[in-house]
């Protein structure tokens, strides 16, 4: 909260200096990173600035509702005379690998995020707080006090955004992230009249027949190791045929399968393609992050995920070996 307040006049000086902006997320942007570029996105286009959003990857559909224009390609048209607005990530490996050919084109970097051990990326301003649940928590604090300058239409649009982030990052306010400033920010998104259903529907409840069928599927591809206390499952191309599916359909299999009484750590395996996965990790105790910065990916110490170019039997011994190791 601290560094918040601290950085609240930097960031609105840079805002009203600056008339060019890129926003962008992290590889694989979920309903938090894509929420807070709602957020802002709408706001700066209310100031008449020149924005441009440009994710790794277009969102998945279920996230139609943020009306989002996103883009996954860059050049330098795009990067001359902007500001680089980096949210929920600190990592520059960790966003649009597009960006690397341009990062010291930048006039300024604006790196908001709630994880941590944040990497230091020059000309840059660091709004970091990792008691937040949220990247999105962190935007509504930023940004609350400007919030009664808003027209009614924008506000509820951005509150919306601001919303979606919060219940995705928290599972609906399940995760022990969730803090009383939380609840109370919450509170407010509901009063100034967001629909708390859309979100949720969207997010958590709607599920074809087809990614029914890839569900179970991919639950029975459960193993167990260590006496219970590590689980791995995986969804594959060969299952994604025979369930008629995208790998889009396996959005949100990651929160099927969690830590709990009977499990401690938990391994999600993504086959995007042949020597190409995507893996989420999850745990009650155990340090997954440093799991997946083996990897080059990051997140926090128990939830953290990567994606790597490698076969999937394979990356799943070396998953197992390296977690037995360190367990042990």
């Amino acid at each position: 909260m601290n560094n918040i307040n601290k950085s609240r006049t930097k960031f609105f000086q840079i805002i009203q200096d600056y008339d060019k902006f890129i926003i962008t997320t992290h590889i694989n942007p979920d309903g938090d990173g894509l929420g807070a570029e709602a957020a802002l996105y709408h706001y700066l286009k209310f100031l008449n600035k020149d924005v441009n959003i440009i994710n790794d990857d277009l969102p998945e559909t279920k996230y139609n509702f943020l009306e989002l224009p996103v883009h996954t390609k860059l050049d330098q048209a795009y990067v001359d005379n902007s500001v680089l607005i980096i949210l929920d990530c600190n990592e520059l490996n960790r966003i649009n690998k597009l960006f690397s050919s341009y990062i010291d084109d930048f006039e300024k970097i604006i790196v908001i995020d709630h994880h941590r051990d944040p990497q230091l990326i020059n000309n840059s301003i660091r709004i970091i707080d990792h008691a937040a649940s949220s990247v999105c928590e962190i935007v509504y604090l930023l940004m609350e006090n400007k919030f009664n300058e808003l027209p009614h239409k924008l506000l509820l649009k951005m509150s919306q955004a601001l919303y979606t982030g919060i219940i995705f990052d928290t599972n609906s306010f399940a995760n022990s992230n969730v803090s009383e400033a939380t609840y109370c920010i919450a509170g407010k998104l509901v009063d100034r009249g967001i629909d708390n259903t859309i979100p949720y529907k969207h997010i958590f409840q709607d599920k074809p027949n087809k990614k029914l069928r890839l569900l179970g599927e991919t639950l029975s591809s459960l193993q167990e190791y260590a006496q219970g206390k590590i689980v791995i499952y995986k969804t594959t191309q060969k299952m994604l045929k025979r369930a008629n599916a995208t790998m889009e359909d396996a959005s949100g299999f990651t929160k099927e399968v969690r830590p709990d009484g009977f499990r401690e750590i938990v391994v999600y395996i993504r086959e995007l393609k042949k020597n190409s996965c995507r893996v989420s990790l999850r745990s009650k105790k155990f340090n997954v992050q440093k799991v997946a910065k083996k990897f080059g990916g990051g997140g926090h110490k128990l939830a953290a995920g990567f994606r790597t170019e490698m076969d999937i039997s394979a990356l799943q011994k070396k998953l197992l070996d390296l977690i037995l190791t360190d367990l042990s």
